[in-house]
């Protein structure tokens, strides 16, 4: 038997579906993937400036979303501790709970749009050709969707 009589397995496609979630009221974003992930680090670290760090913003940048959210919502949700070295912010029991709560959407939210995906796309993903390479480089700014969509 020659080389081209042999049948391969078609290539199986790594496909990922993405998608961000974020909540508004009468607008305004008041609780998003973003925020999750900043009241995570404050959790973590126990404070807003060290959470801000490890998320690479600034601390004003931080605490504006910090106040902002809870301004928003009504809701105190970090308690801040000033001159305090080891434990400068914390969540606060809403804080800990919203934030519980968001995760378990974001987590449910995922999975449903991945099965969504597959169920719908499933035929189309199956039949796209190999990659080959792309003749002309994409452009990172242009050609990418996501910054059409609002960060918090």
């Amino acid at each position: 038997m020659e080389a081209k009589d042999v049948m391969t397995a078609p290539e199986q496609l790594e496909t990922k579906v993405n998608c961000k979630i974020w909540v508004e009221v009468r607008g305004e974003v008041v609780f998003s993937q973003g925020r999750m992930r900043l009241l995570e680090a404050i959790e973590e670290t126990g404070s807003i400036s060290q959470a801000a760090a490890r998320m690479g913003m600034s601390y004003r940048a931080a605490w504006g979303k910090v106040t902002t959210t809870e301004g928003r919502l009504g809701l105190k949700l970090v308690e801040r501790f000033p001159g305090h070295r080891e434990h400068g912010a914390a969540l606060s029991e809403t804080g800990r709970a919203l934030l519980r709560q968001f995760q378990e959407f974001n987590r449910a939210s995922q999975a449903s749009v991945e099965d969504l995906f597959h169920k719908h796309m499933r035929g189309l993903i199956e039949s796209l050709p190999p990659k080959a390479p792309s003749p002309v480089p994409l452009h990172p700014k242009t050609d990418d969707i996501q910054h059409a969509i609002p960060s918090d």
